[in-house]
């Protein structure tokens, strides 16, 4: 798979781009199928919305726990929002 995909100036990570394309995917399916079953719809994306939410706070927590030597000495680095903070192993 390609690495980037570039439009004009434009170069977005591949792999992040189809992670939230599914979960959108995921979403719009659910809510289509929430309303089929007389739910509301956006329902079903709060609840998509808050566990993505949940998800990266909790991945964040565990290995923030599970490499608790790296921050022990700084606790900010714990809360940081740099890139490499939130990266993702491709493959």
């Amino acid at each position: 798979m390609l690495p980037t995909l570039s439009i004009g100036p434009l170069a977005i990570p591949a792999y992040p781009f189809f992670v939230l394309l599914a979960f959108w995917a995921g979403m719009w399916l659910t809510a289509h199928r929430s309303e089929q079953l007389g739910i509301d719809g956006d329902h079903a994306y709060n609840a998509g919305l808050y566990g993505f939410i949940a998800g990266i706070i909790g991945a964040r927590l565990w290995f923030v726990l599970s490499h608790w030597e790296n921050y022990a000495g700084d606790i900010g680095q714990a809360f940081s929002l740099s890139r490499s903070a939130l990266a993702t192993e491709e493959g």
